[in-house]
């Protein structure tokens, strides 16, 4: 699943320079400067957010613009087993009993057992042969198992030749029941008043679907099957 931010800053260095923790750095924020970075609690994304940057359980999202990081949205984990779904934002933590699953990282899918010591800088690839100079930074991030028994993990991915893009692959560990769907969701969607949806035959506008609801709670409309969803070449979706 690939979510693109619609900006069109590129990295005009001809070098690839990523946003990565230090050596010894507790600091959980990575990403490509002039393009998406991403951060989990309780590392704030946005400069000069001092605080958590916001409650946990989320994947906080950014984007890094002449050293300056904005904040664009919250990405949540919503799994659903046997027709019971959880929300990794209030779902309480069996680690102190407080709201929002604890999330953690790894540089490969072997790291999901927390320690509060381990480092991840995440890994660099090539994932083009045709193109040996495009990089991908990856990310694996681990997931405290859910009340309703499932425990899903993910793989996040930034190309350097798509700085504007962030790719999301959704996995289910071993040790998690099977579930009916995973889905992840942008909790502010319309922070950054960006909110336009691309399908195969149409493009929804927000701005026209909600034109005249005044109201501050949220407002269900009418599903979009995966169907009409864009596809990329590899068979993920673009939203």
């Amino acid at each position: 699943m690939i979510f693109g931010t619609g900006l069109n800053a590129q990295n005009l260095t001809g070098k690839t320079d990523w946003i990565r923790p230090g050596a010894g750095s507790d600091n959980k924020t990575w990403g490509i400067h002039n393009g998406i970075v991403f951060s989990l609690w309780p590392n704030g994304v946005e400069t000069g957010d001092k605080g958590t940057g916001g409650p946990r359980g989320l994947i906080r999202v950014g984007y890094e613009y002449h050293g300056k990081t904005y904040l664009i949205n919250f990405i949540a984990v919503e799994p659903v087993v046997d027709n019971k779904i959880e929300y990794s934002e209030i779902s309480p933590s069996a680690i102190d009993g407080k709201w929002g699953k604890l999330f953690w990282a790894g540089d490969s899918e072997n790291a999901n057992a927390y320690n509060p010591a381990d480092q991840c800088r995440g890994v660099v690839s090539h994932p083009d042969p045709n193109h040996p100079e495009v990089e991908q930074l990856s990310v694996y991030i681990f997931i405290e198992q859910f009340l309703n028994r499932s425990n899903p993990y993910l793989k996040v991915s930034i190309r350097s030749d798509k700085p504007d893009e962030i790719g999301f692959e959704i996995y289910n560990n071993g040790n998690s029941a099977k579930m009916d769907r995973c889905a992840l969701t942008a909790t502010m969607g319309n922070y950054s008043r960006l909110r336009v949806l691309h399908l195969a035959d149409q493009v929804i506008d927000s701005r026209k679907l909600y034109n005249g609801y005044s109201g501050i709670d949220f407002i269900e409309k009418e599903p979009y099957p995966v169907a009409k969803f864009l596809k990329l070449k590899d068979g993920s979706l673009s939203l």
